[in-house]
């Protein structure tokens, strides 16, 4: 059950590469790629021992979502691309 918010946050960060592609922004992958993997590592040094598998997939999921939209917001470039992804995540423009 956890893991299938995970797959709809990665989905999401699939998109996200493509738009850095298209609007030239991809100098910024590196940054996050290197965030997620420190961010998860530590997460599941402390989630794996207390949770089990529920802990690495709980990790998981904080940092797909960390990398996914809370660390573009601190990017003043990747603003515009949070935005959009948390209109889809919500739906926005469907009736």
């Amino acid at each position: 059950m956890i893991i299938t918010w995970y797959t709809i946050f990665s989905y999401l960060g699939v998109a996200r590469n493509a738009w850095m592609v298209c609007e030239n922004k991809q100098k910024y992958l590196k940054y996050m790629y290197a965030s997620a993997a420190v961010i998860n590592v530590i997460l599941n040094y402390f989630l794996i021992p207390k949770y089990g598998v529920s802990g690495a997939a709980i990790a998981s999921l904080i940092t797909q979502i960390g990398t996914s939209v809370l660390l573009p917001c601190l990017i003043k470039d990747m603003r515009e691309n949070v935005k959009l992804m948390i209109e889809a995540f919500l739906l926005k423009g469907l009736k």
